[in-house]
C-alpha cells in the first residue's frame, strides 16, 4: 500500500581516535559530503620593518585577516578537541584509551554533510575495517519509522491521531488512549519485556503475541498522566506503545509494517543501503557485533577505561526488540541522514506536521533525559531546541540527535554492546546533548 502524502554527550564516546579525510561528492542532486581534513594553521605575525641609514623607510604593510573557516572545518576542529578529551569531564582520560571506538559517524547541517568518518574494525575475525557503506541494526530507531508512517496515514485521512485506539481496534481493552499518546508514549499502557511473551522476539508473530499480552494486563494510571518508562532511571522506556501502533498501522492498512516502510519511507528518502534481514542473519556489508570486558574497578570507573576482550555475538542468538518482529532493519549512517533530510524537508510528511513531532506530550522537567515526543526525546537546554534518540542490542548501540533550530543532525553507529550506557555515571542522554551543544557552536562560529 503506497500512502500518498501532500509534501512530506561530550561526543558519544570517543568513536575515533582520528580521522583522515579527503574530499568527495555525492552524484545525487541536493547532496554533498564534505569530509575535511584537520590541518591547524599557525599564523605568526610579519617581521617589523627596520629604519637603515642608507634605505628609504618602507611602512609595514597590514597583514591579510586569515580566511574564515567552513563549518566544515569548525565542525572537524571541535570534534578533534572532544577527540582529545574523551568522555570523563573531570579527569579528560579517553575512553577506550589508544584504540577508539569502532564504527561511523556523520554530522550533516542542512542538506550538506560536513563530517564523515569510519574507525575500527566492523568484523575483527576477519579484520574487515568499518567503511562509510558499513550497515548497522537499528533496533529501536525503527520506532522513529513507525511514527513517521503514522503521521502519513493522518495526512490521508485514515488515522486520526487525537482519536482514541478503539476505534482501530475495537477489541483492544485499552482503547482510550489516542493514536497521539501512543507516539508521545502517555497512553499508560501496561509494561512488557521480552520475557512476557512465549514466542521469541526474533520470530514473526512477536508483535501479535505481545499486542495479546499488554491486552490482558491491566493499566498503570490514567492516559495522559505519565509517560511509560520502564524503570525509574527515566533513560529506559518501555515498548508497549510502539508495538500497538505498529500492529495498529498493520490492521488499519492491511499491509505489513516492512510493505509500508520500504514503498513509503525507504524508496521516497532515498535509503538504498537500508532493508530489512531476518533478526537471525547479518547484513551485507553489515557489521558484526561485540560485546566488550573491561578491566576497572568501582574506584577506577570514573578515571580509566581500559578495553579488554571483544567477544563476538552469535547472529543466530541475538535477541532484538520486540517491535521489530521478527526482522531487523539495516542501515548506515548516510541512510538515516537522508530519512531525516527528507522528514523535516517535507518530502515524507507535511512541516506542520513534522513540528508536532518534536513537541512532548508532558513537560517532565527531567534534566538528564528530556521530554518524550514522537519517537525522540525532545530537551530544552543550551538556549535552544534538541532531541535525541538511541537504540542498544546485544553486540550494537546507535545514537542520532537532532537541533532543529540550527539543521544539525549527528549519526554515531558501533558493533559494541552497550556502549553508550557502559558509564552508568553519566547518561547517554547527556552525552549526545553535550556533543550536539558544542557542534551547534562550531557550526555559529561560537
Amino acid at each position: 500500500m503506497r500512502l500518498a502524502t501532500t509534501g512530506v554527550c561530550l561526543i558519544i564516546g570517543v568513536l575515533l581516535v582520528g580521522c583522515s579525510s579527503s574530499e568527495s561528492k555525492d552524484e545525487r542532486p541536493g547532496f554533498r559530503t564534505i569530509e575535511p581534513t584537520a590541518t591547524v594553521v599557525l599564523l605568526t605575525p610579519a617581521p617589523t620593518a627596520r629604519r637603515s641609514p642608507t634605505a628609504t623607510v618602507v611602512s609595514a604593510q597590514p597583514e591579510e585577516a586569515p580566511p574564515a573557516l567552513s563549518i566544515s572545518e569548525r565542525v572537524q576542529v571541535e570534534v578533534d578537541e572532544l577527540l582529545q578529551r574523551g568522555i570523563d569531564p573531570s579527569s579528560g582520560t579517553s575512553f577506550f584509551t589508544g584504540q577508539g571506538i569502532p564504527g561511523t559517524i556523520l554530522i550533516g547541517v542542512g542538506d550538506e554533510i560536513v563530517l564523515q568518518a569510519a574507525n575500527g574494525l566492523a568484523d575483527r575475525e576477519n579484520d574487515a575495517a568499518h567503511a562509510l557503506t558499513t550497515r548497522f541494526p537499528l533496533g529501536r530507531i525503527v520506532e522513529l519509522f513507525i511514527a513517521t508512517l503514522a503521521l502519513q496515514l493522518h495526512e490521508m485521512g485514515v488515522l486520526d491521531l487525537d482519536s482514541p485506539i478503539g476505534d482501530y481496534l475495537p477489541d483492544f481493552p485499552h482503547g482510550s488512549a489516542t493514536i497521539a499518546q501512543l507516539l508521545d508514549r502517555t497512553s499508560a499502557l501496561p509494561r512488557i519485556v521480552r520475557t512476557d511473551i512465549e514466542a521469541s522476539a526474533n520470530q514473526d508473530g512477536a508483535v501479535a503475541a505481545a499486542v495479546e499480552f499488554i491486552a490482558g494486563k491491566t493499566t498503570r494510571f490514567e492516559p495522559g498522566d505519565h509517560v511509560n518508562f520502564l524503570d525509574s532511571s527515566y533513560e529506559r522506556i518501555d515498548e508497549s506503545d510502539y508495538i500497538v501502533l505498529r500492529y495498529l498501522i498493520e490492521q488499519v492498512t492491511g499491509s505489513t509494517f516492512e510493505e509500508l516502510l520500504e514503498e513509503n519511507v525507504l524508496e521516497r528518502a532515498g535509503m538504498d543501503g537500508t532493508s530489512f534481514v531476518s533478526a537471525d542473519s547479518t547484513a551485507e556489508h553489515g557489521a558484526v557485533g561485540y560485546t566488550a570486558g573491561f578491566d576497572l574497578s568501582a574506584s577506577e570507573i570514573r578515571r580509566q577505561f581500559v578495553a579488554m576482550d571483544f567477544e563476538p555475538i552469535d547472529a543466530a542468538k541475538r535477541q532484538i526488540a520486540i517491535v521489530e518482529d521478527g526482522t531487523a532493519l539495516w542501515a548506515t549512517a548516510e541512510d538515516i541522514f537522508q530519512w531525516y533530510r527528507a522528514l523535516v524537508g517535507g518530502d515524507l510528511v507535511d512541516g506542520e506536521l513534522v513540528t508536532r513531532m518534536f513537541e512532548p506530550g508532558l513537560d517532565l522537567n527531567i534534566t538528564s533525559s528530556g521530554n518524550t515526543a514522537y519517537g525522540w526525546f525532545v530537551y530544552e537546554g543550551f538556549l535552544r531546541k534538541q532531541a535525541w534518540a538511541y537504540a542498544e542490542s546485544e553486540g550494537y548501540s546507535v545514537g542520532i540527535a537532532a537541533s532543529p533550530d540550527q539543521d544539525v543532525f549527528i549519526v554515531v553507529l558501533t558493533n559494541i554492546e552497550e556502549h553508550f550506557t557502559v558509564n552508568r555515571y553519566i547518561p547517554p542522554s547527556w552525552w549526545l546533548q553535550r556533543f550536539l551543544h558544542n557542534v551547534d557552536e562550531a557550526v555559529r562560529g561560537e
